[in-house]
């Protein structure tokens, strides 16, 4: 079987770990001579892996589209752990370093002052030595039981060497019903923001006991993967400081840490809801933290946690019972939804009142911090000035394709009437004249959900009639409507099963417009995503875009891989796989379709464009809805959100075009390599194999799985 499920050794809980949803928790716990209680693993507040989530959270990376955007690993943790598992720290110290033995690096913190939710806490407690052959050297740091070494075996070893940290202070909650009630006495004395026992993660991780010329290629790979992050995470806790200025952070912990307990979590209906029951404890303390960390956020930041809240307000006052469904325990769960929405009304008049009016922040990064965030978010050998050039050259290709199928179509929505004339303005005329046509084709509001069921649906069936590539089976994807909370910044989004628990549930969802909207924005909406557009983003979002991608991935052998995913592999794919499709006969040679292809994939280049402008320069938002509507045809209201979008998320949407492009090249280049011996799966499956890594290693791990049999 294609999809053998390649994880290993204990049974993977689904929301264990912070960082990486680590898999064997049960063996490796009991092994590394720590408690292992069956209950404490769906205790979803008290076990975590490696290195907490980024300081960016900015940079939302699960999929997402807003079109859409990626979420970063950051928001996989928050997503599926650490919502609700909030701790506190006031001070950080430097209780090590990553040194690598045979790489010229060494990285630290700078001692520094905090009041905020803790991003790196965690007691790093004694492996078996027979878990990691290579040597462990002791810190004398009384947090540290050991230093973790890494071993010098296969791909998976060097991920389960750094694979499984436990935080010894575990929220009250945590320990209810684990048969811990000593520890549980001790908890509920201690305030659920001083956890003085905990260490920075940064600090932990030590691999000068690495010897990196010995580990096995794919084992480099990802030592080299893990330690680019850190990287990146050391830049971001050095440049940001999204828990004082981004109140979009604790929005994620309220709603999401539940949410997906209950839609996506495999552990039985009833310890599902129990955990959701022991979070919604813990929000009052997320909020009070809120309002004593945030300070002078942006006005758009704010803006879009306002709406958010209202959404997460809704949640709890009716769409939580819908999604727990017949449950044994409906009286604590009515109570404490009860209690919560209590709580997040009195936040919202925080947020409207308070915090709002004084949403002064600024949200440009500047040219030199953005080409540093970008260089380290890529990973790619490219810097910001020649992505810009890049795109420029491609947006003016793009556009010049658009006239050359709007010609082509102008007599089908304009019979008898001339074309306009071939100068730059006439250009832009037939292009927009023919998209508005296009437009005008397509479905209701309240069928937009069933409309992606059925392009889902279709498309499936053609990929496996062309031997695109091997659909994951069983699949995991459902399509659905996006909840109201997830709504404000996408049209769609990908939300994968989490990495370990394969076995869950995805979500493909979809918004429809607000109600509350008028005749015409609403119109406008329908137009943006007609029945074309939604067949595209079908095509990106589920098959064989980011569904299909995310499955693979999360059947790779490597944590490491599974983790920290390289957002510029996982879009590019996802826009790669456009335009592929409808070159591959999808649409039958529907000239509407491919208009709406290249509309789209405009967008990802022009991301690309704004992107850099928004954050290197003065770039007023008009200056930015000229560009959007009147170059990319988009509607005002799909680039007034996509502006929104780029203040709130900056270098993240230049992952698309950059991603597309190596993509691209990278079948381009192996196709000539291998002439008539090519075949299309073949590659598709060889590309998804090694999971979602940098696409700089692409080149050589494909050709290395083109080798061995498909």
């Amino acid at each position: 079987m294609l999809f053998d499920d390649g994880t290993a050794d204990g049974q993977s809980d689904a929301h264990s770990i912070a960082l990486g949803r680590v898999e064997g928790l049960k063996e490796l716990v009991h092994d590394a001579g720590l408690e292992a209680h069956a209950d404490i693993l769906h205790c979803q507040a008290h076990t975590i892996a490696f290195v907490a989530f980024s300081s960016d959270e900015e940079l939302p990376r699960t999929i997402v589209h807003a079109d859409h955007r990626v979420r970063s690993i950051a928001e996989q943790v928050q997503d599926d752990l650490l919502k609700l598992d909030t701790i506190g720290c006031d001070e950080r110290k430097i209780v090590g370093e990553l040194r690598p033995e045979h790489h010229p690096m060494s990285l630290k913190l700078a001692h520094r002052q905090r009041n905020h939710l803790a991003r790196r806490l965690v007691q790093v407690h004694r492996f078996r030595r027979e878990f990691f052959p290579a040597e462990e050297r002791s810190q004398s740091h009384d947090h540290l039981g050991c230093a973790v070494g890494i071993a010098n075996r296969s791909p998976r070893c060097l991920a389960r060497a750094v694979d499984v940290w436990r935080i010894s202070g575990q929220h009250p909650q945590a320990c209810a019903g684990v048969g811990n009630d000593a520890r549980q006495r001790r908890q509920m004395n201690r305030n659920l923001f001083e956890y003085d026992d905990l260490v920075p993660i940064d600090h932990c991780f030590r691999s000068d006991a690495v010897d990196y010329s010995k580990l096995s290629r794919d084992c480099q790979i990802d030592f080299e993967i893990f330690r680019h992050h850190l990287e990146y995470e050391i830049w971001s806790e050095e440049n940001t400081h999204p828990f004082e200025e981004d109140p979009r952070v604790y929005n994620n912990y309220v709603s999401d840490g539940v949410y997906l307990l209950l839609t996506q979590s495999t552990l039985p209906v009833e310890t599902n809801i129990a955990n959701s029951i022991a979070r919604m404890a813990l929000i009052p303390g997320v909020i009070a933290a809120a309002r004593q960390n945030l300070h002078n956020p942006p006005r758009a930041h704010t803006e879009t946690a306002i709406r958010q809240n209202r959404g997460a307000i809704s949640f709890y006052e009716q769409t939580i019972f819908e999604a727990a469904g017949k449950t044994r325990q409906p009286g604590p769960l009515k109570e404490a939804a009860a209690a919560t929405v209590a709580c997040l009304k009195d936040y919202q008049k925080f947020l409207e009142n308070d915090l709002l009016p004084r949403a002064n922040g600024e949200w440009r990064l500047g040219s030199e911090k953005f080409a540093r965030k970008l260089s380290l978010e890529l990973d790619a050998g490219v810097t910001a000035d020649e992505v810009m050039t890049n795109a420029e050259t491609e947006f003016d290709r793009v556009e010049r394709d658009m006239y050359v199928v709007a010609r082509q179509l102008w007599s089908r929505y304009f019979p008898r009437q001339p074309l306009p004339p071939d100068d730059a303005d006439g250009r832009n005329t037939t292009v927009q004249s023919v998209l508005d046509a296009v437009g005008r084709e397509h479905g209701r509001a309240e069928n937009l959900t069933r409309d992606m069921r059925n392009n889902v649906d279709r498309i499936k069936k053609f990929i496996t009639a062309n031997d695109i590539l091997r659909l994951p089976d069983p699949d995991h994807c459902q399509v659905v409507e996006m909840p109201e909370f997830k709504r404000g910044n996408s049209t769609a989004y990908m939300e994968a099963p989490a990495p370990l628990d394969p076995n869950g549930n995805g979500h493909l969802a979809i918004s429809p417009p607000p109600n509350d909207w008028d005749a015409k924005r609403m119109a406008s909406y329908l137009e943006e995503y007609n029945s074309h557009m939604l067949e595209i983003l079908a095509i990106h979002e589920g098959y064989p875009g980011h569904s299909v991608q995310l499955q693979y991935g999360n059947r790779n052998p490597s944590l490491i891989r599974r983790v920290f995913q390289s957002g510029v592999y996982v879009e590019g794919w996802a826009v790669y796989t456009e335009q592929m499709m409808l070159d591959q006969g999808y649409g039958r040679g529907d000239l509407a379709l491919r208009m709406n292809q290249l509309k789209f994939y405009l967008r990802a280049v022009a991301n690309t464009i704004l992107d850099h402008k928004m954050h290197c320069s003065n770039f007023t938002d008009d200056e930015a809805l000229a560009f959007l509507t009147r170059r990319c045809f988009q509607s005002e209201g799909e680039a007034r959100l996509k502006i929104i979008r780029a203040k709130q998320s900056s270098c993240q949407l230049s992952t698309y075009f950059v991603g597309r492009m190596a993509h691209y090249q990278l079948r381009t280049r192996l196709e000539r390599e291998l002439g008539d011996k090519f075949d299309l799966g073949r590659y598709h499956e060889a590309v998804l194999d090694p999971g979602p890594v940098p696409v700089k290693y692409l080149p050589e791990l494909v050709r290395a799985r083109l080798a061995k049999p498909r």
